[in-house]
């Protein structure tokens, strides 16, 4: 479409032949013929023409404005481009809206200043068909920026589920503080809490130098205002918050001793930092059970001269943390002097709480060292935080473990191992019970 005021010269004197009523009124807007309406487009002021009885016929708006006595004066258009308006014409002339990309929020914004419903569900539509992980924190500010709730919640819906992309976009850095609140805060994130805190330092130091402010780690707070009370430090793990936080000024003295007393049990809370994992945060695990032995041999078997007459309420306990998130799926036991017995096995968290619990029938045999216990489902430790292993079992082993290890390195995952806290327990680092865990690794 022209954007002039002069007619066609070569235009054809017959050219209504053969054209429907829609096909004649977008030639006669295209060509600029008999216009009477002037709009200002942009800061240059663009001129655009149109006709009257048209846009009187679209939009309740523009009819008012141009029943007005001033009619004849040019419409301004300071915020919009001129390809957003005639995309919008377009659709007034024809129905068709020819919606990108580039311009379907330009047009979302005129069809709500020009009160065209419909065009408006077009751009919805077309925006909400559109969504991806790297434009949907463009579009969510957009959507909060013209008040466009329903968008809004569909691109908060898009980036609560694909999280951990989401938040590594380029557009998250430039989101508003009310729009990454909406997609930080709630437990249903689809991020890793590190990803979390990592993003949103760099989110807070873009806002220092979009506005020439030195990147200090009090200006940062100062940036992340209540943003900084989202990041769940204590998820971050004992080894993590100690290396790459406990060091900086982000937080204060009084916050980092409520977040070390947290990770080492000694309370319950950690201030105003959340400590619940969040529901939709990923965790891939692999694929195979991983076994972490903590003895280089095992002695026995021992002879029933050497054992205790009775087998009732053994218990064995094992204290241990991991420098990175695990799935702990079972442990492995010394084989019992009976053949059939039960085992009971619980974990505790660093807080005390039973995390696990079941009960198993065991069955061995002659010449057996070790056994395995697979729990029913597999529980999640986080990095860092100690977690206590208690095993009630109803026969004596017949081997025991010697040469332990406190730290073992197993792959990417180190783990240390600390003597069981809780009271009546046998437990050993040097040698006794409990050779291993059985664990699968996340793989992110």
């Amino acid at each position: 479409m022209r954007r002039a005021t002069t007619r066609d010269t070569t235009l054809s004197p017959d050219w209504q032949t053969g054209k429907s009523s829609t096909e004649c009124n977008r030639y006669m807007l295209e060509q600029q013929l008999g216009c009477d309406v002037t709009f200002e487009v942009g800061q240059s002021k663009e001129i655009i023409r149109a006709h009257s009885y048209i846009l009187k016929s679209r939009s309740q708006t523009l009819c008012h404005f141009l029943s007005r006595p001033a009619f004849g004066l040019p419409y301004p258009l300071p915020s919009a481009t001129p390809e957003d308006l005639i995309c919008v014409l377009r659709y007034c002339y024809t129905d068709m809206s020819h919606l990108t990309i580039d311009t379907v929020i330009g047009v979302l914004h005129l069809s709500k200043e020009f009160n065209i419903g419909a065009l408006r569900d077009n751009c919805i539509a077309f925006i909400t068909s559109h969504l991806s992980d790297d434009n949907v924190c463009h579009f969510l500010e957009q959507a909060h920026h013209h008040q466009e709730e329903d968008l809004g919640n569909t691109c908060v819906e898009l980036a609560l589920n694909h999280g951990e992309t989401v938040i590594r976009s380029y557009g998250f850095l430039h989101l508003c503080h009310e729009c990454v609140w909406r997609i930080i805060t709630p437990d249903s994130l689809r991020a890793r809490e590190v990803t979390v805190y990592q993003r949103l330092l760099e989110w807070a130091r873009t806002r220092l130098e979009q506005n020439n402010t030195s990147i200090t780690d009090l200006n940062l707070r100062d940036s992340l205002g209540q943003l900084l009370y989202s990041i769940r430090f204590p998820l971050l793990g004992m080894n993590y918050f100690a290396s790459q936080i406990a060091h900086r000024d982000l937080l204060t003295d009084a916050e980092k001793v409520s977040i070390f007393r947290y990770l080492t049990g000694a309370d319950r809370s950690a201030g105003l930092f959340g400590t619940v994992r969040r529901v939709g945060s990923p965790v891939t695990l692999t694929p195979d059970t991983r076994t972490c032995v903590r003895f280089t041999h095992n002695v026995g078997p021992l002879g029933d001269e050497i054992l205790e007459n009775t087998d009732a309420n053994r218990r064995l306990g094992l204290a241990l943390s991991c420098t990175k998130l695990v799935a702990l799926r079972g442990l492995l036991l010394y084989r019992g002097r009976r053949a059939e017995y039960a085992v009971t096995v619980k974990l505790f968290s660093h807080l005390g709480d039973v995390l696990h619990e079941e009960t198993v029938q065991l069955t061995t045999s002659e010449g057996q060292e070790t056994t395995s216990i697979e729990f029913g489902r597999p529980v999640v430790l986080e990095p860092g935080l100690i977690y206590v292993l208690s095993v009630q079992t109803a026969s004596y082993s017949r081997y025991y473990g010697a040469g332990g290890s406190i730290q073992i390195k197993n792959g990417a995952e180190i783990f240390t191992f600390y003597e069981c806290p809780l009271p009546d327990h046998s437990s050993s680092l040097s040698q006794g019970d409990l050779p291993g865990i059985l664990y699968s690794a996340d793989t992110g």
